[in-house]
């Protein structure tokens, strides 16, 4: 949509946005594990 709209940014080659989306994809696998973890407690599989 932000394409659409002309306020997309343009494709910048550099380590800080490499790491930076490593970072945020990480952060989202680990938030995904808590919540299959609280998941499994809630259920009682898990003690």
């Amino acid at each position: 949509m932000a394409v659409w709209m002309g306020y997309a940014q343009p494709d910048v080659a550099g380590h800080a946005h490499d790491y930076g989306t490593k970072f945020l994809v990480t952060a989202g696998l680990l938030n995904l594990l808590a919540m299959v973890d609280a998941y499994e407690i809630a259920r009682g599989r898990k003690s």
